[in-house]
């Protein structure tokens, strides 16, 4: 019902996505028998550095994103891009190219931090500043992981995120925080407010995020139990009260039969079929609160599932089982190269680097 509505998708969305194998759709069955349909996303999320050593030990977050019709949204995210499934499996060369062209693609028209799309005149490429010098100079993939919530795009439907994320090293990159427009995505413009964070600045947003988040869930879950008590009182009263008039409508059935009245036998009547419509509607309300407060205070979906059910579909990404260990192999092996030229023989032990890099959360990134 809410699909298409209050800036959620609609179901030709949804149905572009699969056609164009950006999305699929799998029908699980749980181990309690229960039909499980699960929507598949595959998403390359990209750590965007800079080269100039005035921003080092910081990246790219993109802070909001604002759509044509001038409606804004708060992501604190990576740069990320939907990844079509037309050609499987996907090899480092296939990232690399689809990292440059994320990056050409969302920050190829750039303006002032301050920049809004104005949805009466939404601009075009001829009043943006195109073509900037900015060069994508190396791309490594670190980092591969997966996670199942409620797509914000399509209320209702579950989805699987496989993330990839790679960091993308640039040059030619604002030293300041900027905007800039993607006219590419279907459905745009969009404008994208990006800001240079360092990971402690990251982690406090996310935790400042993820405080507002809860907070909400207490005040709605506290309005939701208040709301709960007052339906259930609001039951109990039209009981009685029709409890009475049914009493009254049998009385006067009795005493008005024998003569023929039909008339106020009849309007008693239809009170009490009014009445008891009422008390089912409310009936309903109270139990659809009653569960929902349940699920606001329940375990995750991925909590639920059955281990053998959340590994198998974890285990169907876009690249060779073998792949993400062949390419950290392949990395450190490049590393430890450059630091034996670099020392003239002699081993170091710091310039190897972890297989494993932080990304923020990707509760915030999903469509």
């Amino acid at each position: 019902e809410r699909w298409g509505t209050e800036g959620f998708k609609p179901c030709a969305a949804l149905l572009k996505e699969i056609e164009n194998d950006e999305s699929q759709l799998e029908l699980w069955g749980r181990h309690d028998g229960v039909p499980l349909l699960m929507r598949v996303v595959h998403v390359l999320q990209l750590k965007v550095i800079s080269d100039d050593p005035r921003l080092q030990n910081k990246f790219l977050l993109q802070t909001w994103s604002q759509s044509r019709d001038g409606r804004v949204r708060d992501v604190s995210r990576l740069m990320s891009k939907k990844l079509t499934c037309a050609q499987v499996p996907f090899d480092e060369s296939r990232f690399n190219r689809a990292a440059e062209t994320v990056v050409k693609s969302q920050i190829k028209y750039l303006a002032d931090v301050h920049f809004s799309l104005n949805p009466g005149r939404p601009p075009t490429t001829e009043d943006m500043n195109g073509d900037p010098e900015v060069d994508v100079l190396s791309t490594k993939l670190v980092g591969m992981h997966h996670d199942i919530e409620e797509s914000p795009s399509f209320p209702g439907l579950h989805t699987m995120y496989h993330l990839y994320t790679m960091e993308v090293e640039c040059s030619g990159l604002p030293l300041s925080d900027f905007t800039s427009v993607d006219f590419e995505r279907n459905g745009g413009p969009f404008a994208y407010g990006w800001k240079w964070r360092t990971l402690p600045e990251s982690l406090d947003i996310l935790h400042s995020r993820a405080q507002a988040l809860e907070r909400q869930d207490n005040k709605r879950r506290r309005a939701l139990q208040s709301q709960s008590l007052m339906v259930t009182d609001n039951v109990e009263h039209l009981e009685r009260i029709l409890g009475i008039a049914q009493r009254v409508a049998e009385e006067s059935s009795t005493s008005s039969g024998s003569a023929g009245v039909l008339g106020p036998s009849q309007d008693i009547s239809e009170l009490v079929q009014g009445l008891a419509e009422a008390v089912a509607s409310l009936r309903s309300v109270a139990e659809s609160s009653r569960l929902e407060e349940q699920t606001s205070t329940g375990a995750s979906l991925a909590e639920s599932l059955p281990p053998a059910m959340l590994s198998k579909m974890a285990s169907d990404t876009i690249t060779t089982d073998s792949f993400f260990e062949e390419v950290m192999a392949k990395q450190r092996t490049e590393t430890v190269g450059r630091s034996r030229t670099s020392s003239g023989g002699s081993m170091s032990m710091q310039a190897v680097p972890s297989t494993r890099a932080w990304v923020p959360e990707a509760s915030a990134l999903y469509w």
